[in-house]
């Protein structure tokens, strides 16, 4: 049902490498997707994938702070080598600041520096201009339903790349600092899920005006998902995956653990994603091209 859309969609759907590391010494880069929007180099994802960045503009002040001191204690010459280690020790410090990240989107075999950031977290939705991107031939441009309502029960699918990990490490060489990849996670795979529209879930206008919407769908969003495309059997996209809803469904079964006798909650899973009006407004207001289909 969805093999010819698969392809299609396979030509705009990227994943986005969001590395960072903390002051506490921890270095990861999680994995999401994205959907090339046009051959200016603008993409459309999630804003949960660039909290590293966010982190990073809002504890940038306490890192500095705390940098300072550190060259504070290291400069002066009165203390010894331990009585710095155990001054700097004491330095009041949350492990969780981020120091660095990086945020990299890998298109066909480029890859691009995310250079700016237009986001919105109450609609999970962004927007992302690449460094000096080159349009592809291979690159497909996409195309979004139309920005009305949704009627439950169109057959959909999701697109990403969960199943995937990178491992890390941030090097420090010649002034210059970047993420390392320790592993090669490239190319990596594209995996689908398909299921049904089921809902439209309606939250409060936001104060900028915008319509909080989003879709629901029968199926839930793997983590990898996150930021890729919902779209039908025509490979047009109706919402940009955003996160997975567990609904409890009021069965509780009992069974044998260990000897103990347990409840067993039951709970469905089912994808949400940022809805198509939400998505067209979101564009339009911020002056990015993009095509609609005429339904």
């Amino acid at each position: 049902m969805f093999s010819q859309a698969i392809q299609k969609a396979m030509k705009f759907t990227w994943p986005v490498v969001c590395s960072f590391s903390t002051i506490g010494g921890k270095t990861e880069s999680p994995i999401g997707a994205c959907v090339l929007l046009n051959d200016e180099g603008w993409i459309i994802t999630v804003a949960h994938l660039f909290i590293p960045r966010f982190k990073f503009q809002q504890d940038q002040k306490n890192v500095e702070a705390c940098n300072l001191e550190v060259d504070k204690i290291n400069s002066d010459s009165k203390l010894n080598e331990n009585q710095k280690r155990k001054k700097i020790s004491k330095i009041n410090k949350d492990g969780k600041w981020v120091t660095n990240f990086s945020d990299v989107a890998f298109i066909d075999k480029n890859q691009y520096t995310v250079e700016r950031v237009i986001s919105n977290t109450q609609l999970d939705i962004a927007i992302a201009k690449l460094k000096d991107f080159k349009p592809q031939e291979s690159v497909e441009y996409p195309v979004f339903k139309q920005p009305t309502e949704i009627t439950p029960g169109r057959s959909v699918c999701k697109l990403g790349f969960p199943f995937n990990s990178i491992n890390s490490e941030l090097v420090k060489t010649d002034g210059r600092e970047f993420f390392r990849f320790l592993n090669n996670p490239f190319p990596m795979a594209l995996f689908p899920i398909d299921g049904i529209a089921t809902r439209t879930l309606k939250g409060e206008k936001t104060k900028d005006g915008f319509d909080n919407l989003f879709i629901e769908t029968s199926s839930p969003g793997l983590r990898g998902q996150s930021g890729g495309p919902i779209f039908d059997t025509n490979g047009v996209i109706w919402g940009i995956q955003s996160h997975t809803a567990h609904l409890p469904l009021g069965f509780s079964p009992k069974i044998n653990r260990n000897g103990k006798e347990v409840e067993e909650n039951q709970f469905i899973n089912l994808g949400v994603g940022v809805h198509p009006v939400t998505i067209s407004q979101f564009l339009e207001r911020n002056g990015i091209k993009y095509q609609t289909a005429d339904y």
